[in-house]
């Protein structure tokens, strides 16, 4: 009898429970962590007499919309049917959708047909991803991060799956449409089959817009000071780097972050300081980095943070700053980056970016001393003509090193950023993505936050698909869905398995592609003689305008600006931004570029 009620603690079904908005609490056994339940309002639908054969109930949710284990539709979302909006050449927003078992599934198998427009176009059903989404138990809670929640987390390519009586499941598919494809609309179906009874059917349409969209030309997007290279730090050659047994699966993980949007690299160095035969500087970590960015076509600068080396770290950290050297490390420091300056131009490699010291006016330091060495550093890099330094910053460490570094990654006051602005330097912002469970917040601030304020690169600490990164099921609460991994972080295809918030960075980059497309679009009607593409033109501009006020407005509080509950992690809008005004602003986006689009080719 004490073996089942210990259990029933752990499970955290027991011991004091309190509503939080629409979750609520309960204590474990463990740690005094807290497990988050999400509290399902909508009651329950009546089934139709297939849907009752069949054994479930189809529903429609928007992507950015949880969907709990014990999620409940909405009379709204019992529907079939899905659509969207793509350029040629881009992938598709999720479209999404949920099982709601009405008993034990067994054999659940999703499969797509083609889809095909009126004109005679094709997009091969090869071409649609169709993945389950998994759920995780994960801490949850900005504020305290004691608290835990099985939530919805990875995307999972799966042949087909179990679904138990009471716990819903939510697919997730995205359509990459060919670069080739004609515009109009392209329709097909999804079909949901279970053994023994008739397929249920989502219809399924997609939208090819008459014209391309790319990237920002300006914009630069990362993954801040990753560690997925330092395996290759006691490499002694660029031919050692390719045939360790970890290169092909770097290069898996760049390859899926350059589908998503992603155009550069930045890596945290290995433990130490390493030479060739020569006495040149080989760093087999920073050499792999700039390996595979070639290969992948990235030309934009390798940011690359070599703290360890130099001794700046934080006093807990390797290479301490407590065994920095005035002398020796700065001379180090210029020797690196020489040396690779030289290197990158000789090899046709992204030049690069350095980065001395992180956060250097971090709490725990003393005297501000992190912050000196900064400067001191920043200042003896910018003898080496050409080179480029990158700061990582809060506030307080701004001023001091304004006039000496080129890049700043952080928050800095509205003055600082005035003035980083004027001087031509860059300026992006490392945000907590992967530390939160919003799928709102990865797309705003990979998409229109960037765009409105200006940035030059978006770069989130970390990354959600890498052996260091990636999830895992906290406490092992969750135990759900039993998925074959290749190396951890593969799925059954060989593919990185993404997360909902990754594929919502992706969606976000998207977003800044639309909108290039119509600023260009606008630029090129105002240079016409077409008086109606100009007034079209006018009237976008004004939109883009207003936008951009509003979003500026609505992050001008730091601590209040969010979408979700600090304390619960529960899913808010943040404002009138909702996942509702999300899609409707984009839609706005494309209207005004399929309109300025047509008038522009009269």
């Amino acid at each position: 009898m004490k073996q089942i009620i210990s259990e029933l603690l752990v499970l955290g079904l027991v011991f004091c429970t309190a509503a939080l908005g629409k979750t609520k609490s309960a204590e474990t056994d463990t740690n005094n962590y807290f497990q988050q339940f999400y509290v399902e309002e909508n009651a329950a639908p009546v089934p139709s007499k297939d849907e009752e054969a069949n054994g479930y109930i189809l529903f429609v949710r928007n992507f950015m919309k949880r969907v709990y284990p014990n999620s409940i539709p909405a009379k709204d979302e019992l529907k079939s049917s899905v659509q969207t909006i793509t350029a040629p050449g881009e992938i598709s927003r999720p479209l999404t959708f949920g099982i709601y078992p009405l008993k034990d599934l067994k054999g659940i198998k999703v499969t797509a047909s083609d889809l095909k427009s009126s004109a005679g176009g094709v997009i091969n059903s090869s071409n649609i991803d169709i993945r389950a989404v998994k759920y995780l138990s994960v801490r949850v809670g900005i504020e305290y991060m004691n608290n835990f929640m099985v939530l919805p987390k990875t995307l999972e390519k799966v042949s087909e799956i179990d679904i138990e009586k009471d716990r819903t499941r939510e697919y997730w598919l995205t359509v990459k449409v060919p670069a080739e494809a004609k515009a109009g609309a392209y329709k097909g179906t999804i079909s949901v089959n279970t053994p023994g009874t008739r397929p249920s059917l989502v219809d399924v349409s997609v939208e090819v817009l008459p014209f391309a969209v790319t990237s920002p030309a300006k914009m630069q997007y990362f993954t801040l000071m990753v560690f997925d290279f330092q395996s290759f730090f006691e490499c002694k050659s660029e031919a050692e780097i390719e045939k360790s047994k970890n290169f092909a699966k770097v290069m898996k993980i760049y390859e899926d972050q350059k589908e998503r949007g992603l155009n550069s690299i930045s890596i945290e160095c290995g433990p130490g300081y390493k030479e060739d035969s020569s006495g040149n500087p080989f760093l087999g970590d920073l050499e792999a980095a700039l390996i595979v960015s070639k290969k992948l076509g990235f030309t934009k600068p390798v940011v690359y943070y070599f703290g360890a080396i130099l001794k700046t770290a934080r006093a807990s950290n390797s290479g301490p700053f407590t065994q920095y050297d005035r002398v020796k490390s700065p001379a180090l420091a210029k020797k690196i980056a020489e040396y690779y300056q030289k290197r990158c131009k000789d090899k046709g490699y992204p030049e690069i970016v350095f980065m001395m010291v992180d956060e250097p006016n971090y709490s725990g330091d003393s005297d501000g001393v992190r912050l000196k060495i900064a400067k001191e550093l920043h200042i003896a890099l910018h003898k080496i003509p050409g080179v480029k330094t990158f700061q990582t910053t809060e506030p307080a460490s701004t001023e001091p090193i304004l006039d000496v570094t080129d890049w700043f990654c952080g928050r800095v006051s509205d003055k600082d950023l005035a003035y980083i602005k004027a001087k031509g330097k860059k300026y992006g912002e490392y945000p907590f993505v992967f530390g939160s469970e919003s799928i709102m917040f990865p797309r705003f601030v990979f998409g229109f936050l960037p765009w409105a304020r200006g940035d030059d690169f978006v770069a989130p600490w970390q990354s959600p698909v890498t052996d260091f990164g990636k999830p895992t099921d906290f406490m092992r609460k969750a135990k759900d869905l039993n998925v074959k991994r290749k190396e951890n972080i593969l799925g059954e295809d060989g593919k990185v398995v993404p997360t909902v918030q990754w594929d919502s960075v992706r969606v976000g980059i998207s977003d800044a592609k639309y909108i290039e497309k119509l600023e260009t679009l606008i630029k090129e009607a105002r240079e016409t003689k077409n008086a109606e593409a100009v007034k079209t033109a006018e009237e976008a501009e004004k939109m883009l305008k207003q936008l951009r006020e509003e979003i500026i407005q609505i992050i001008s509080d730091k601590k209040k600006w969010s979408f979700e509950d600090f304390k619960t992690a529960e899913p808010k809008a943040c404002g009138k931004w909702d996942e509702a005004y999300i899609e409707a602003t984009l839609k706005k986006v494309i209207d005004y570029s399929v309109k300025l689009f047509q008038l522009l080719k009269k």
